[in-house]
Order: structure tokens, then sequence, then C-alpha cells
């Protein structure tokens, strides 16, 4: 009768991992199926690196003495390698994002228009029906405010960058919480990533929004794994600042939060039913501080938006979340530029959402059951299988010419744009095996994030969806979980190799 009722030991837990299993198979067939995988549109720089690591690896496990040199300084001296190498990516990042900084095209260009012109006529026609992005102005405004420093595009980059840099903090604080051990190959995971991570240079929500989640994520933890009530405190302030902040920002990116409340639920459902007590009063308390932070902040949020002069633009005219389903649901799942036109000619938000309905309604007759379900998988495979998240794959991503070598890796039209590519890919269809091969590694935590991924990943398949993009306010939750299951995911691989030599 024990955790009857929990993710990691009760009567879910089987059927948790199948489905992650699965949906991560379907991942991994679908990063393969990605033209970023085609050799057609890469260099010889291709070859010269796989022959170079391949010699190095060979090395490493053939020759004593250059063994010995890789123990010394990954296992003797580890701590100190993986500071010197995460300083060394973290300049090597900066030093990419400098070089790449660039006008975007898509929302991106009205965000930094509204920062520039908050009064033009533009900025009022993009917050008439978005004004779900105003929190993104004023976030970014602060900040530009608190350094002193104007929008430009480069600011707006390196804003960008700490973001993405603060949430690759508190992600190994995480882990250093859970499991400490695991804390070196986290960071590491995570340098790999800065480099092959251009997404930095956009100052959107996709990648504004990370350092939010991985803070709420953080203040879960210190509330699960420490008993000091000073420090669940502290984990219930980061829980609610980081859960408000990142609603306002980008309302999924609660997804995560679900998980977890769901998990609690279950916990404390599973308490009253074995102990038959309720819970302690400390939890009750700590409940109350959470929701007496969440609430008046979010509300004092939205009194500030109604009354605030900095933007003025027509109230009343937003897009209703039911466009956001209707539109997924064309095309490959993405973006439907002729629905928005037809939509933002109706005068009312009640018009746009029978109009979302109808459409709503056509599509699925037109599908069919068998239809809609083979749409739903061509569609997660359009969510999930970029290994670039989407880099140059919006309207209007970028229009400057490669003019250096940085820029021939990254910008449109550059000569190793295709090896960014594959290398992109190829560490995405590594992160994935190693998330699919770990699924027996199983704990409260691992289970959390893995409901929290297959949460994510129906949002994406319910919503606007159509490009990977949108995983990346995700990522914090991969990249735990990551985290926590690699070694399991490493011994297996070993175990494996082991049979393979014996046969």
């Amino acid at each position: 009768m024990k955790d009857k009722f929990t993710l990691a030991a009760g009567i879910l837990r089987k059927p948790l991992i199948g489905v992650f299993s699965i949906w991560l198979l379907l991942i991994v067939f679908g990063i393969l199926q990605n033209p970023n995988f085609s050799l057609l549109n890469t260099t010889p720089l291709i070859v010269i690196i796989a022959v170079t690591f391949s010699v190095l690896v060979i090395a490493i496990f053939k020759i004593p003495k250059i063994q010995q040199g890789w123990r010394f300084l990954f296992i003797t001296h580890k701590w100190w390698s993986v500071f010197v190498i995460t300083v060394l990516c973290l300049a090597w990042q900066f030093f990419i994002v400098t070089q790449l900084i660039t006008p975007i095209g898509f929302d991106v260009q009205f965000i930094h228009g509204a920062l520039q012109h908050p009064q033009s006529a533009e900025t009022a026609w993009y917050f008439k029906y978005n004004p779900n992005n105003l929190f993104l102005v004023f976030f970014q405004k602060t900040l530009l405010n608190f350094f002193h420093a104007t929008p430009t595009w480069h600011n707006l980059g390196i804003l960008s960058f700490c973001c993405v840099v603060g949430s690759f903090i508190f992600n190994t604080l995480s882990i250093y919480f859970l499991k400490p051990q695991h804390t070196i190959t986290t960071v590491y995971l995570q340098d790999l990533l800065l480099v092959l991570f251009p997404m930095v240079i956009v100052p959107y929500s996709d990648t504004m929004v990370m350092p939010l989640v991985s803070f709420y994520l953080l203040g879960f933890i210190l509330l699960k794994v420490r008993h000091s009530f000073s420090i669940q405190f502290l984990g219930c302030l980061c829980l609610a600042l980081g859960l408000t902040g990142a609603y306002l920002m980008k309302p999924s990116a609660i997804v995560p939060f679900i998980a977890i409340m769901i998990s609690e639920l279950l916990l404390a459902f599973d308490h009253i039913f074995r102990i038959q007590r309720l819970p302690h009063l400390k939890s009750i308390l700590l409940l109350f501080i959470f929701l007496g932070i969440t609430i008046p902040l979010a509300l004092q949020y939205q009194h500030f938006a109604n009354t605030q002069h900095f933007i003025t633009y027509a109230k009343g005219y937003e897009e209703p979340p039911i466009h956001f389903i209707s539109m997924g649901m064309s095309n490959g799942g993405g973006f439907n530029q002729e629905e928005v036109i037809r939509n933002q000619q109706l005068k009312t938000v009640k018009e746009r959402s029978r109009y979302s309905q109808k459409l709503i309604k056509q599509r699925l007759k037109h599908f069919g059951f068998w239809g809609y379900l083979k749409f739903l998988l061509l569609k997660n495979q359009n969510n999930t299988s970029d290994g670039t998240f989407g880099w140059n794959k919006e309207g209007r991503f970028i229009l400057a010419k490669p003019t250096n070598l940085i820029k021939a890796f990254f910008y449109p039209g550059g000569k190793y744009l295709g090896d960014y590519y594959w290398f992109a890919q190829l560490f995405w269809l590594v992160f994935s095996l190693i998330l699919l091969l770990g699924v027996n590694y199983i704990d409260e935590f691992s289970q959390v994030f893995r409901l929290a991924i297959i949460g994510g990943l129906s949002f994406l398949l319910l919503f606007e969806g159509g490009r990977s993009r949108y995983l990346i306010q995700f990522l914090p939750v991969f990249l735990l979980l990551f985290g926590l299951v690699a070694e399991t995911a490493f011994a297996k691989i070993k175990e494996s190799m082991a049979v393979f030599k014996k046969d």
C-alpha cells in the first residue's frame, strides 16, 4: 500500500515511463529524418572534425600516457577542469554573441521597436493584438535601466545571453542540491549547448523566460530536499517569484509547475490515504506564503499593465487562446499568416473565438480520427526534430549577409551553415538518446521532470507549434533530467559494449 499513488513508486510509474519512452523514440526517429542531418549541404570540415575526434578517443583508450593525462585532468582535478572549460566556453560564447548580433525579424522586431519608439503607430498596432508580450518589454526595459543601457540590438543580445547563463547557473545549483555527484556532467552538457546555441542572440521570451523557469524549479527542489524552515522559506520565495515571472512572460512556461502540482497532490493524497493524517502545519504555512506572494504580484502587474502609459494601444482586441489551437491545426501546426489576417479583421474577441471554433470543427471533420492522428505525429516531428531549435526558421529571421568566419557558420547563406546544422542535430540526437537510455533511473524528481516534458510536448501538439523554437522554454527541465539520468544511461552503454565484446 506504500506510495500507491505517487509517480515514482505507485500505479502511475509504469504508464509514465511507457509514454515518455515512446515519445522519446518518436523524437529520435524525427531527429534522424530531419534534413539537418543531410551531408549534402556540409563541407569537408565535418570529416576533419570527425577524424580528429576519433583519433583522440582512440588515443585516450590505447596510449597509456595520454590516458594518464586524461585521468589527471578530468578525474583527479575534475573540478578545476570543469571550471576552466566552463570559463572558456562562456568567453567563446560571449565572443560569438558579439559577432553575430544583428536585427532579428518576426515578433522580436516589434519588441525592439517598442523599446525605442513606444508611442509609434507600429507599436500600438502590434500590442493591440499581442498584449501578452508587454511583460517582456517591461522586463527588458527594467534590466536596461538597471545597467544604464540603451535598447540597441547589441545590448538586448547581451541581456539574452545573461538570461541563458543565469538559467544554467540555477540548473547547476538544482543538480548540486539533488545529486552533487552529477553536477559536473550537467555543467559539461550546458557548456556544449552554449557552443551550439546561437538562439541566445535572439532577445525574445524563449530565452528570457529560461532563468525564471530554472529559478522556480530550484525553489521547488529547495523545498523538497531541505528540512530547515529558513531554506524552505527561501525555496518558497524562489518558486513564487520565478513562477509569477514565467507566467507573465510566457504562460506556457508554467507547464512544469503543473507537473509539480500533480506530483505533490498525489503525494498528499497518498499521505492522507496511508497515514490518515492531514499534511504538517509547516507545509500549510508554506502554501499560504506561496499564494500570498504569487497572487498579489500577478494582480499588481495586471493593474500596472492596465494603467501604464509607456505603450498606448487599443484594448480588447487580443487574440483568444482558442485562436492558437485553431492555428495549431493548420499546415504543419505552426504560424498561419492568412488565418491571423482574417482573425484581425474581426472586430471583437468573441467574434474571433467563434471563428476559431468554426475552423476547429471544420478541420477535425476534414481530418477524421486517423487523419488527425497522422497530423499529430507529423506535427510532433516538426515540434521536436530540429536540433537548432528553429534557427533561421522564422519569417525575416536574419537579413544580413555573412561577412566573417563566425557568421559563415550561422547566417543564412553562410558557407559553413550546413556544418552547424549537422553538429547541432548530432548533439540533439545524443542528448535525446541519453534521456531515453536513462529511463531506468526513477525517483520523485526524475518522474516530475518526465511528466513536465510530456506536458510541454502535449501543449505544443494542442497549440501553435510547428518548429522546435518553442522547446527552448522547457530546456531547463530537459537539462535537469539529463543531469539525473546520464550516469544510468552511460552505465547501460558500457554494459552493452561489454556484452558486444564477449560476443
